[in-house]
């Protein structure tokens, strides 16, 4: 065993009635504090997973999914006594992520302090300069870049010029080491470090997959380019696609079901299905196991036809996610989706026809957006009778294509998230944007009335009650698409959270 000690930790991210998700999201927010949406933080359980390999003393934790507070996680870096920290951060909890670190700072001085995340504006050298606290950052997918820094660290090398780093030298001087090519063997992955986590708090379940359910990868990164999309833009900083063999994805779900008592996995994946030979093997090898377990995917619908639907239900797939965004076809050109939106409209004719249960997303605000094309979606919205319609306001960070040129990157991190209370209906919980089960919501004055059985099929739900709103409403005159949308959101009372680009 190798003496230096590390550390990684997702650190706490609350305020009064919400808590924070980071590490696993690709878009990091906040949640009511009934919710039960958490994403597993796959880059810190592979860096782990990396690290421990290479038979260095490794603590993972993830505050935010066990619900610890500032102080307990401060402890528990101070029981591991590490010489090495990492930290993920991202823009949307910026703030609260450098408190953590001066903290961190001050209490393990001799520490060598590393940041990772989804935050581009640490990607240059400029971050290092404005904050004196942390030593390195680590660009992009960073398991390969902290294993050669942690190495170079226990050998007592100069960390100068590690790929994928940037480095504070001991006499100041402020090295970017370039950001490091993909590893593109994903074999050299070892499954990630979930020994080290509270596996049964984390959840992503499209379409209410069985309880308890896990999530897992099968691929990494996504050749769409999508000019809204984060981690093909922010953590890999390409489009470069990258699969697991169909064999050790396999492996790991069943050893995942047999260890853990899983009752289900979520494939949650940039885009899993690409590949009809490799889908139809992934449904032949799932099948061939006799798993009796149930999985849920993120997919897209173009890349769906009969035959695959039909092999990968027949192996157990319960529900999935289908990302629309639009009903107008010019707005999914404009963010460069290269989606057919007739092509959608088959494919999830065909996913209803075969009773797998869907989540669909779509999104206000992308370029091109008018009154008519947001009720136009609005409209397909509903004709297309998903389970759990999700729809967002297009939120944009540092770093993303969809930023006009002469603000990208330079959107502040401190665009304030607007909150509403949500419709006081007493029902249909399941309209959350995860389709999570949670507590429903009184009138006021009442108790909580408890929580909805499991597999109790659900009520329409309110975010299918709000678009038919919607549908039916008119703009005035002087109002722009972006203050009709906003307007009718809020006179609604249901909680939509979105970002000002400024």
């Amino acid at each position: 065993m190798k003496k230096t000690r590390v550390f990684l930790g997702n650190a706490p991210w609350r305020k009064a009635g919400y808590y924070g998700v980071r590490a696993g999201s690709r878009w990091p927010h906040f949640e009511e504090e009934k919710m039960e949406y958490m994403p597993f933080p796959f880059f810190l359980a592979y860096a782990a997973a990396v690290i421990e390999r290479a038979e260095y003393p490794v603590l993972l934790v993830d505050a935010i999914a066990e619900g610890s507070d500032d102080v307990s996680f401060y402890g528990r870096i101070d029981d591991f006594r590490p010489h090495i920290i990492l930290m993920e951060i991202s823009t949307n909890s910026i703030n609260k992520d450098l408190e953590i670190m001066r903290e961190v700072r001050g209490r393990f001085p001799e520490a060598l302090l590393v940041l990772a995340g989804l935050h581009s504006d640490m990607y240059a050298t400029q971050f290092l300069k404005d904050h004196a606290e942390p030593d390195a950052v680590l660009v992009g997918e960073y398991e390969f870049s902290f294993l050669e820094l942690v190495d170079r660290f226990e050998a007592g090398a100069d960390l100068k010029g590690t790929r994928g780093t940037i480095v504070r030298a001991e006499d100041g001087e402020i090295v970017d080491g370039g950001r490091r090519d993909l590893e593109m063997d994903m074999l050299k992955f070892p499954w990630p470090a979930r020994h080290f986590l509270p596996m049964l708090n984390y959840r992503d379940e499209p379409g209410n997959l069985p309880r308890p359910s896990v999530q897992m990868w099968a691929s990494r990164g996504c050749p769409y380019k999508c000019t809204f999309c984060a981690w093909p833009q922010i953590m890999y900083g390409n489009h470069k696609y990258r699969i697991r063999p169909v064999k050790d994805v396999v492996d790991e779900m069943e050893w995942l079901f047999e260890h853990y008592g899983f009752e289900s996995a979520y494939f949650d994946d940039d885009t899993f299905n690409l590949g009809k030979k490799r889908m139809l093997e992934f449904a032949r090898e799932v099948k061939s196991r006799n798993m009796g377990r149930a999985f849920g995917i993120m997919a897209r619908a173009d890349n769906m036809d009969r035959e695959i639907l039909e092999a990968l239900k027949d192996a157990g797939l319960w529900g999935l996610k289908y990302g629309v965004e639009s009903a107008e076809q010019q707005i999914l050109d404009n963010c460069e989706k290269d989606l057919d939106i007739e092509k959608v409209k088959t494919t999830v004719a065909l996913t209803h026809e075969l009773g797998i249960k869907m989540h669909m997303t779509f999104m206000f605000g992308l370029p091109g957006e008018t009154t008519e094309t947001a009720k136009k979606t609005i409209d397909l919205a509903l004709d297309f009778r998903a389970r759990v319609p999700s729809v967002h306001r297009r939120h944009a960070l540092p770093g993303h294509q969809i930023l006009a040129p002469g603000k990208r990157g330079k959107q502040t991190h401190l665009a304030r998230f607007r909150q509403v209370r949500r419709l006081p209906l007493g029902r249909g919980p399941h309209g959350h944007p995860h389709g999570q089960r949670t507590r429903t919501h009184p009138q006021r004055g009442q108790p909580p009335l408890g929580r909805i059985p499991l597999r109790t099929p659900p009520p329409r739900n309110r975010q299918t009650r709000l678009l038919q709103r919607l549908r039916n409403l008119r703009p005035r005159r002087t109002e722009s698409v972006k203050s009709f949308i906003r307007h009718q959101f809020l006179k609604s009372r249901y909680i939509f959270s979105f970002w000002l680009i400024v």
